[in-house]
Protein backbone atom coordinates (compact mmCIF):
# COMPACT_ATOMS: atom_id res chain seq x y z
CA UNK A 1 0.00 0.00 0.00
CA UNK A 2 1.08 3.40 -0.41
CA UNK A 3 0.48 6.69 0.87
CA UNK A 4 -3.03 7.77 1.05
CA UNK A 5 -4.60 11.38 2.39
CA UNK A 6 -8.29 11.31 3.99
CA UNK A 7 -10.48 13.36 5.69
CA UNK A 8 -10.31 12.66 9.20
CA UNK A 9 -14.01 11.42 11.54
CA UNK A 10 -14.83 11.24 14.92
CA UNK A 11 -14.10 7.33 14.70
CA UNK A 12 -9.89 8.50 14.16
CA UNK A 13 -10.10 9.79 18.04
CA UNK A 14 -8.67 7.10 19.04
CA UNK A 15 -6.18 6.45 16.75
CA UNK A 16 -4.95 10.12 17.10
CA UNK A 17 -5.08 9.93 21.38
CA UNK A 18 -1.74 7.94 20.14
CA UNK A 19 0.03 9.94 17.59
CA UNK A 20 3.45 11.22 18.67
CA UNK A 21 4.92 13.68 17.64
CA UNK A 22 6.96 15.30 20.39
CA UNK A 23 10.96 14.59 19.94
CA UNK A 24 11.39 14.47 23.73
CA UNK A 25 15.01 16.15 22.81
CA UNK A 26 15.39 19.29 24.77
CA UNK A 27 16.75 22.29 22.76
CA UNK A 28 18.06 25.08 24.79
CA UNK A 29 17.02 27.20 22.22
CA UNK A 30 13.30 26.02 21.76
CA UNK A 31 12.27 28.04 24.92
CA UNK A 32 13.44 29.99 28.05
CA UNK A 33 13.34 27.09 30.22
CA UNK A 34 14.44 24.72 27.47
CA UNK A 35 12.51 21.42 25.94
CA UNK A 36 10.67 21.55 22.64
CA UNK A 37 7.48 23.52 23.76
CA UNK A 38 6.23 23.76 20.36
CA UNK A 39 6.52 19.64 19.67
CA UNK A 40 4.83 19.35 23.27
CA UNK A 41 1.98 21.57 22.26
CA UNK A 42 1.35 20.31 18.54
CA UNK A 43 1.35 16.90 19.86
CA UNK A 44 -1.16 17.89 22.80
CA UNK A 45 -3.30 19.64 20.31
CA UNK A 46 -3.54 16.87 17.92
CA UNK A 47 -4.11 13.90 21.21
CA UNK A 48 -6.67 15.93 22.31
CA UNK A 49 -8.20 18.51 20.50
CA UNK A 50 -7.91 17.94 16.69
CA UNK A 51 -10.81 15.87 16.79
CA UNK A 52 -13.30 18.25 18.98
CA UNK A 53 -11.74 21.39 16.71
CA UNK A 54 -13.00 19.42 13.57
CA UNK A 55 -16.46 18.91 14.46
CA UNK A 56 -17.40 22.34 16.33
CA UNK A 57 -15.77 24.72 13.65
CA UNK A 58 -16.16 22.90 10.39
CA UNK A 59 -19.43 24.16 9.77
CA UNK A 60 -18.47 27.76 10.46
CA UNK A 61 -15.09 28.00 8.65
CA UNK A 62 -14.77 24.79 7.04
CA UNK A 63 -11.99 23.37 9.19
CA UNK A 64 -10.84 20.08 7.48
CA UNK A 65 -8.42 17.53 9.50
CA UNK A 66 -6.51 15.64 6.99
CA UNK A 67 -4.45 12.27 7.85
CA UNK A 68 -1.63 10.78 5.99
CA UNK A 69 -1.83 7.26 6.49
CA UNK A 70 0.33 4.13 5.09
CA UNK A 71 -0.29 0.68 5.41
CA UNK A 72 0.81 0.99 9.79
CA UNK A 73 -1.92 3.91 10.30
CA UNK A 74 -1.86 7.51 10.91
CA UNK A 75 1.59 9.41 10.33
CA UNK A 76 0.77 12.56 9.32
CA UNK A 77 -2.19 15.38 10.28
CA UNK A 78 -2.57 18.27 8.77
CA UNK A 79 -5.62 20.73 9.67
CA UNK A 80 -6.54 24.01 7.82
CA UNK A 81 -9.54 26.10 7.92
CA UNK A 82 -10.62 29.19 5.79
CA UNK A 83 -10.93 32.75 7.00
CA UNK A 84 -11.39 36.12 5.42
CA UNK A 85 -8.49 38.85 5.55
CA UNK A 86 -8.91 42.77 5.02
CA UNK A 87 -6.84 44.07 2.74
CA UNK A 88 -7.50 47.73 1.98
CA UNK A 89 -10.96 47.34 3.25
CA UNK A 90 -11.64 44.44 1.03
CA UNK A 91 -12.25 40.86 2.13
CA UNK A 92 -9.56 38.45 0.87
CA UNK A 93 -10.35 34.26 1.42
CA UNK A 94 -7.16 32.87 2.83
CA UNK A 95 -6.81 29.86 4.24
CA UNK A 96 -4.93 29.22 7.73
CA UNK A 97 -2.80 26.61 8.86
CA UNK A 98 -3.91 25.17 12.18
CA UNK A 99 -1.08 22.38 12.55
CA UNK A 100 0.70 20.20 10.84
CA UNK A 101 2.61 17.28 12.06
CA UNK A 102 4.68 13.97 11.28
CA UNK A 103 4.58 10.77 13.72
CA UNK A 104 7.98 10.39 15.06
CA UNK A 105 10.13 6.51 14.76
CA UNK A 106 10.39 4.52 11.85
CA UNK A 107 7.34 6.08 9.99
CA UNK A 108 8.69 9.62 10.49
CA UNK A 109 12.28 8.18 8.66
CA UNK A 110 9.74 6.97 5.79
CA UNK A 111 7.72 9.84 5.55
CA UNK A 112 11.07 12.23 5.14
CA UNK A 113 11.85 10.44 1.78
CA UNK A 114 8.45 11.87 0.48
CA UNK A 115 9.94 15.26 0.15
Amino acid sequence: MGWRVRLASETDRTALASFRCDSAIDCASCGPDGGNTHEREVQDYIQRHAVNAMLNRAPHNGHRLLLLEDNTGIVGVVAHEQHDLSVDGESIPVRRLVVAAVELGERRRAVQRLG
